[in-house]
């Protein structure tokens, strides 16, 4: 788990048992501010919080939400988290679980919903009081099933169910607040699901379209194709959407010169990242930061 990093430098073992409910190599609970990092960096997990009270101000992939309580919040490996507040009350238990865990489920999680693509546009939502007490019921049953003593020979199947269980109940939660994109059961569908998650939970990203179609075995045309008829988008219009975000991330980012942000994004040449900056935010890198940086 890598959420708990403070900068560089790992906390001690000592200070984790203390800010964790409970870890391992799969699932965290936490429920103490102190496990949430300061600063600026990227999810390399899945991230579900709910706010028991107090508020604070979140910054998710460059933009702003104000969390209160009742406010369940969620992020996806790959997003980017900038400074955020917090209120000296805030309280909230939060879920974490690693990309190889949650990606067990994918067979049988296909119900035509893409998650990624949802979750980008709505990270934050208000639940009902029903809604919080389920989600806080499932916290408080992977609390009981993971740390309880004595032989549990099932405790892995358990989890495992839990999960699928509470993961449905809160997609049910988010189609009340996103239009939520329906993607068909079928090869094309598959495809397209399968495109956007490498794209999404890739970094630095490839920004030809040719180098995601070859890994995913079909030509850019057809994955194209199939994007637009999916989406309303281009293939090349999705990846240019999600290297944005990228560049927004990595330009507000204070301690990163222009050049470095351009190598940590893939582009060799200096140059070239300008005309891209320029084409994509319609102004150069050093403007773009300097807007940023006195708002």
């Amino acid at each position: 788990m890598t959420y708990y990093l403070d900068k560089d430098e790992r906390r001690t073992r000592a200070e984790r048992v203390r800010l964790v409910a409970y870890e391992d190599d799969r699932i965290a609970l936490i429920e103490h501010l102190g496990s949430i990092s300061e600063g600026t960096y990227r999810t390399q997990e899945y991230i579900g919080l709910a706010c028991l009270g107090g508020c604070a101000t979140i910054n998710i992939n460059d933009r702003i939400y104000n969390v209160e309580t009742g406010d369940y919040v969620f992020c996806h490996p790959n997003m980017m988290l900038g400074n955020s507040m917090f209120s000296a009350d805030f309280q909230f238990k939060g879920i974490v679980l690693t990309q190889q865990f949650v990606k067990q489920f994918e067979t049988y999680l296909t119900d035509g919903w893409n998650v990624l693509l949802t979750m980008d546009s709505q990270c934050v939502v208000k639940m009902t009081e029903k809604e919080m007490k389920v989600f806080l019921g499932y916290w408080e049953l992977f609390k009981e099933k993971l740390t309880e003593g004595g032989p549990l020979h099932h405790r892995k199947e358990i989890i495992s169910c839990l999960l699928m269980a509470m993961i449905y109940e809160m997609r049910d939660t988010m189609e009340r607040f996103v239009n939520a994109e329906k993607v068909p059961l079928t090869s094309s569908g598959n495809l397209y699901k399968r495109f956007i998650e490498m794209v999404a939970q890739s970094f630095p990203k490839q920004r030809e379209v040719g180098y995601y179609a070859a890994k995913l075995c079909v030509t850019p045309k057809y994955l194209s194709a199939v994007c637009k008829a999916t989406s309303g988008q281009t293939a090349s219009e999705i990846i240019t959407k999600y290297v944005v975000k990228d560049i927004k991330f990595l330009l507000r980012k204070r301690d990163l010169t222009i050049k470095e942000a351009a190598f940590q994004l893939g582009f060799d040449n200096l140059s070239f990242f300008g005309k891209y900056v320029k084409r994509a935010l319609g102004m150069s890198p050093k403007a773009y930061r300097l807007v940023k940086t006195d708002e």
